[in-house]
């Protein structure tokens, strides 16, 4: 129960109440991990640094051979700006299992945050060396191709790491994005279609789909996606948000429909309250609906939350807008 209502008082960003609750698991049983896990993360999220460092150690101390507690420490120091002490926990958690992904990919995190990329490239390799059946690291890999421009190659990994698994949706963005950098949408599309007739349970299948054909052009199209997608996922926001923002600003008048605009972007708000587009795409589609200083309200507080996550191309369309 006290389990429970630390996970419910995390989730509302009550670190202080989630606190009170770990700390009553613990004193039943001090050496609980998965509470001792929970602990470490109230205070990396609450952003009691020292207290996390001084904590993790003693979860090390106890866990030594354990490459997730590694994995966290770096976390705790890379969030501090002490990239090489994390270098040095990730490169220990990765001596004790070569295929842990999670120290992987934050170690290429900082490799590519201090501009190097052929160190980047080389963590890359040597987890499809270690893991070559791993999604996570062909994905891994083309994306620091990617930077480097090796766009060819980089596709090469994108889709293995499609392959290997259909739902890993970073994959499919960052492929959709470097297809639309190459001029290269429809094949984009082809692909995405293909894969989706095969399997319509893809995760985000429908959502990517409908935005390749947005950006290749064919509207129409999207709208259709889009609106598949809708009837098997009601709640899916990336969804909701797109098919609410066409029909509150599409040119194709055929295409707006500013009362459904309306309900779509309300609902995108009600789950994710405080993103700022969804806020921006709710202004539009109030305008749409001449309801202007509803419009205004919603822009001005999508503003608010923009500039609170400095966020400033969001910033700025929304100051446009």
């Amino acid at each position: 129960a006290y389990n429970q209502l630390c996970l419910v008082s995390l989730r509302r960003e009550n670190y202080a109440e989630a606190e009170r609750s770990i700390l009553k698991i613990l004193e039943f049983n001090p050496y609980a991990i998965e509470a001792r896990n929970t602990y470490l993360l109230i205070l990396f999220n609450s952003k009691r640094f020292d207290e996390a460092e001084r904590y993790c150690e003693d979860l090390i101390e106890d866990h030594p051979g354990d490459p997730g507690f590694r994995y966290v420490f770096a976390e705790i120091l890379d969030a501090q700006g002490k990239g090489t002490d994390a270098m040095e926990q990730l490169r220990a958690a990765l001596k004790m299992d070569p295929k842990h992904a999670k120290s992987r990919g934050l170690l290429i995190q900082i490799h590519q945050s201090r501009n190097n990329l052929s160190k980047a490239l080389q963590v890359a390799q040597a987890w499809s060396l270690a893991d070559p059946g791993s999604a996570e690291a062909h994905n891994g890999m083309a994306q620091v191709l990617s930077q480097q421009k090796d766009y060819d190659a980089a596709l090469e990994h994108f889709r293995k790491a499609m392959e290997l698994n259909p739902d890993l949706v970073i994959a499919r963005s960052h492929y959709v994005k470097t297809m639309v950098g190459l001029g290269r949408i429809h094949e984009a599309i082809q692909l995405m279609s293909e894969a989706l007739e095969k399997d319509p349970e893809i995760e985000e299948g429908y959502s990517l789909l409908g935005l390749a054909l947005d950006v290749g052009g064919r509207r129409k199209e999207a709208v259709e996606v889009f609106s598949s997608g809708l009837e098997r996922e009601p709640n899916n926001v990336k969804i909701l948000r797109e098919l609410a923002w066409i029909m509150s600003t599409s040119k194709d008048a055929q295409l707006r429909n500013g009362p459904e605009a309306l309900r779509l972007a309300k609902r995108a708000v009600e789950l994710s309250p405080e993103d700022a587009d969804f806020h921006q795409v709710l202004a539009a589609a109030y305008a749409e609906n001449r309801q202007f200083e509803n419009a205004i309200v919603s822009a001005e507080h999508a503003l608010q939350l923009a500039i609170a996550n400095n966020n400033q191309d969001l910033s700025s369309l929304i100051r446009r807008c």
